[in-house]
């Protein structure tokens, strides 16, 4: 008989630096510089995984006379080592942009920090012998997770949004699906989100930033879901395409039309009982039993923690009168870590952008590190590790306040998956290695241990439970320490 389980395993994060170099003659200032990641897909060989995307960065900067700005995209591949790898596995792989620093003005250089993360599905089996009938054996029950694959889904999303001030020029972009609800019926998988479009874009020689929500439904199919007790979905976003249109007398756009191509994948965890044999006597014969050990992972899916972060930054000059401001950063979050020792708790530093005119009508900006920390769970269970963990920016502002200050309010939203384990030892194979050799008495008289449990009387007294219970009908279970317990043996003739 086999018994099957399954378990998510991380693959080892991977960071590193991509340097970009760029030649803008007419830069007198660098105002902001951002990239994004787009077209991500991947191959998934035998203990190999080979990742390739697009890194699309662009410039605001300023020239003698305006806002301006420089893009440009590249295309790379990334290697991802791993022996346990099988091409036929079910892998995620997450590509992330976590900061990005320029130096230079005209020669300017860019350098981008990526973070590549990911799991795979691995399926367990179990092989438990086939035992003969004759064969007393004892069964524990333990609780199997089957985390079955949801079907990558493509999807494209297209609206349109008035913007009623106006848009002289889309400079940067940064969009982000966010995963709301699942919901199985069947072998149809139903996910409910939004995705957010974050824009930086010019209007009336100042810089402003809006978010749009472009909610969806899509459906994935699963095979065999049964009734899962969660799902873990993730989404991203592929490629995005903004346009303008509406232009006024003003040349100013009075619409956007966001098109957005995004997928999404996941697994749902089907809980389900398996019986595995523990212990094992014979009446007759004398057995050999050899034991293993198999450990078992359960999977924990956490999801739709939100929560609210604020922090303060101060301007170096203390004569600046702030005329508008603009907070953005990029939605993902990757400098995080996860502890669950006193609960569920996780903390690291937002980073946030803020762009602000004096009353110069000079555009500068500066680099606001927010630290945060909070609980996400206080009674989490402590024996869960082994987070595989996705934090987002979900709306960011910025306000000014006394003494040039800056008041900086993030919604941040965290989905977190982990596992624990739990080993049992189970019989793996059963030799019969000769007849079992009783006593020569007819009755045998078995004095219990405190708390025994029929099946240990009975496997000391080499007899059926039901037998022994036929015997002694005053025997209560567990036994009372020193209680006698009775079996009788017919004797064979010589």
């Amino acid at each position: 008989m086999i018994i099957k389980s399954d378990r998510p395993e991380i693959l080892n994060s991977q960071r590193f630096y991509l340097d970009f170099e760029a030649y803008i003659q007419d830069a007198k200032e660098i105002i902001l510089a951002n990239a994004e990641i787009s077209k991500l897909s991947y191959d998934i060989l035998n203990g190999e995984i080979r990742i390739l995307y697009n890194v699309k960065y662009n410039v605001i900067y300023k020239n003698a006379t305006q806002l301006n700005k420089f893009e440009d995209e590249v295309e790379k591949t990334t290697q991802i080592k791993d022996l346990n790898i099988l091409s036929d596995y079910f892998v995620d792989i997450d590509v992330t942009i976590v900061a990005v620093e320029h130096t230079g003005i005209t020669n300017l250089r860019i350098r981008v920090e990526i973070e590549i993360k990911g799991y795979y599905l691995i399926e367990e089996l179990v092989k438990v012998p086939e035992i003969c009938s004759d064969i007393f054996v004892k069964t524990e029950e333990r609780h199997l997770q089957h985390l079955i694959p949801l079907k990558e889904s493509t999807f494209n999303l297209t609206e349109e949004f008035e913007i009623k001030e106006g848009i002289s020029r889309v400079f940067a972009s940064d969009s982000r699906i966010i995963v709301d609800s699942t919901a199985c019926n069947n072998e149809i998988c139903t996910i409910k989100g939004d995705c957010l479009v974050n824009i930086i874009y010019l209007f009336d020689g100042n810089l402003c930033a809006r978010c749009f929500a472009l909610p969806f439904t899509v459906e994935s199919l699963v095979s065999n879901p049964g009734k899962p007790e969660s799902i873990f979905c993730q989404g991203r976003v592929l490629e995005t395409e903004l346009n303008t249109d509406g232009e006024t007398a003003e040349n100013e756009a009075t619409s956007i039309k966001i098109i957005v191509s995004a997928s999404t994948k996941g697994y749902a965890v089907v809980n389900e009982i398996g019986l595995f044999p523990s212990d094992a006597y014979s009446e007759r014969k004398e057995l050999d039993i050899k034991y293993a050990n198999f450990k078992i992972a359960k999977n924990i899916v956490i999801s739709e923690k939100k929560e609210k972060v604020r922090g303060m930054v101060r301007l170096n000059d203390d004569d600046i009168l702030i005329r508008s401001i603009l907070a953005t950063s990029s939605h993902k979050i990757s400098a995080f870590e996860i502890s669950n020792v006193e609960g569920l708790k996780i903390e690291g530093i937002i980073s946030i952008k803020v762009i602000y005119l004096n009353k110069e009508v000079h555009v500068s900006s500066i680099l606001a590190e927010i630290p945060y920390h909070f609980i996400l769970d206080n009674d989490f269970d402590k024996n869960v590790q082994d987070f595989f963990a996705c934090a987002y920016i979900t709306d960011v502002c910025a306000k000014a306040k006394h003494n040039n200050e800056i008041e900086i309010d993030c919604d941040i939203r965290v989905e977190i998956s982990g596992k624990k384990s739990d080993t049992i030892k189970y019989i793996e194979a059963i030799n019969e290695c000769g007849d079992l050799v009783n006593d020569i008495d007819a009755i045998t008289i078995y004095v219990a241990k405190e708390g025994e449990s029929l099946w240990e009387v009975s496997k000391a007294l080499k007899c059926d439970s039901n037998k022994l219970l036929e015997l002694n009908p005053e025997l209560r279970m567990p036994v009372c320490n020193g209680q006698k317990v009775m079996i009788y043996r017919q004797l064979e003739c010589v």
